[in-house]
């Protein structure tokens, strides 16, 4: 399963602080706004922090547009004058903040696993009002509730066009989605985020989950959308990236009420090959010799064969203890993780036999260096199904130079950079949304 943490990047983005900013006075402590940079091997990266006190208790949130974040919780606040203490948690690392403030500037160093950096933050009056209310949801799939954040923009129309964020893999809540939701609420298309079942405040094991059970989640959540007076249900989209891109067209096929469809890193191809291209890619493009290129490829094979049995065969274990000390080598799951079973669930799924049934407006985004994603074979594998559909209303972007995010990748020798947004990806997302709820909105 992908990893990432704040160093790599977080799986979303921030455009404005969740919290008003109060005035700027040194004794305010650490209330407000804070704006500033984390710097790392000479690469600065633009952050916004908001914290609020009430009484002894302190409570932030983390965000940057360079990131796609918004919202992160801080955890971990401290504030001894002048020493100033918190930490961020990330899928793989926690990074940890210690620095004094001085006035109204905050300074001091960081630690995200192996990475160090320094940090400096400077306490600014501006006040941002979101032209969006949210409010706290939940739903039901069964016996699991769904809980998450519907974001309705403010605008005085009485219903909205609605965006509904799937998962990625692993257990994504609904801060992954947090900055997209706020960049559609703030063209005028409401967006419903929810944590992933079994993360945050929903219920039930993601793990023990087939892609029918998380297809399901979503269409419990477009039916929840569909009974509400201030959204249109004639203009219900759907937003899966990765894994969640996978089982987007399973929803589309399944719920008559999905109007349109976006997709990004969406894999074409059955996820069992699609994990081959993936762990082949994972060995790092090193320059392997004949014979060690035959025993890696013969690695991978044996951790997708094991991964179509539900578990971690003999002769993966055989392979384990002879190639891990080869300079190619990476470690196979445990014995008892869920990753066999799940794997074994999903290695027929083809998503392509979907997407034959998708007779509505699709959005595929692609980065032209993914690593996970056959890009090609998946936009053939997909176009190729959507005209058995006799659908032709599909737009394929493919951004170059970026990877499985959308991020722009660095140049190999170039040393440390943050992760960038791929150029016109946000501005395509935005746009091609605009336009295909708005011709909804004039077909009517």
């Amino acid at each position: 399963m992908a990893r990432t943490s704040i160093t790599l990047a977080f799986r979303i983005v921030l455009g404005v602080p969740l919290f008003a900013a109060v005035p700027v006075l040194a004794q305010s402590g650490l209330r407000g706004n804070w704006q500033g940079g984390w710097t790392r091997d000479g690469a600065t990266l633009p952050v916004t922090f908001v914290f609020q006190q009430i009484d002894s208790a302190i409570t932030g949130s983390f965000g940057s547009d360079q990131l796609r974040v918004i919202g992160i919780p801080v955890s971990k606040i401290s504030y001894r004058p002048p020493a100033v203490h918190f930490e961020i948690v990330g899928d793989a690392t926690t990074a940890v903040f210690d620095g004094e403030m001085k006035g109204d500037s905050i300074r001091g160093r960081f630690k995200d696993g192996n990475a160090a950096g320094q940090f400096v933050l400077r306490r600014t009056s501006q006040t941002a009002t979101d032209p969006y209310r949210t409010e706290e949801i939940a739903f039901q799939n069964g016996d699991v509730k769904l809980a998450g954040s519907l974001l309705i923009p403010t605008d005085g129309r009485r219903t909205h066009a609605v965006v509904l964020f799937m998962h990625g893999s692993g257990g994504e809540g609904r801060y992954a989605s947090r900055f997209l939701a706020d960049l559609f609420a703030r063209d005028g298309i409401a967006a419903l985020i929810f944590d992933k079942r079994g993360v945050g405040a929903s219920t039930g094991n993601w793990r023990q989950s087939t892609f029918s059970d998380l297809a399901n989640d979503a269409i419990a959540g477009i039916e929840f959308l569909k009974l509400r007076q201030d959204i249109d249900a004639r203009r219900i989209g759907i937003f899966g990236h990765s894994q969640g891109a996978a089982i987007a067209p399973l929803v589309a096929s399944r719920s008559p009420a999905v109007s349109f469809v976006i997709a990004s890193a969406a894999t074409g191809i059955p996820m069992a090959e699609g994990e081959r291209y993936s762990l082949h890619n994972s060995l790092g493009g090193q320059d392997l010799t004949p014979e060690e290129a035959r025993e890696a490829e013969r690695y991978v094979d044996l951790m997708v064969e094991s991964g179509r049995a539900g578990y971690r065969t003999p002769a993966l274990d055989s392979a384990v203890m002879r190639d891990s000390t080869a300079r190619w080598f990476f470690a196979a799951p445990a014995k008892d993780s869920y990753y066999w079973t799940f794997s074994k669930e999903i290695a027929d799924y083809n998503p392509a036999a979907y997407w034959t049934r998708v007779r509505v407006p699709v959005l595929l985004l692609y980065g032209a260096k993914d690593q996970r994603v056959s890009v090609d074979e998946s936009v053939r594998s997909i176009k190729a199904a959507l005209e058995t559909a006799q659908n032709h209303l599909y737009t394929v972007r493919v951004f170059p130079n970026a990877n499985h995010t959308l991020r722009l990748t660095s140049a190999s020798g170039s040393g440390f950079a943050w992760p960038r947004n791929a150029p016109g990806y946000l501005e395509t997302l935005s746009q091609w949304t605009l336009d295909v709820t708005h011709s909804a909105t004039r077909k009517r």
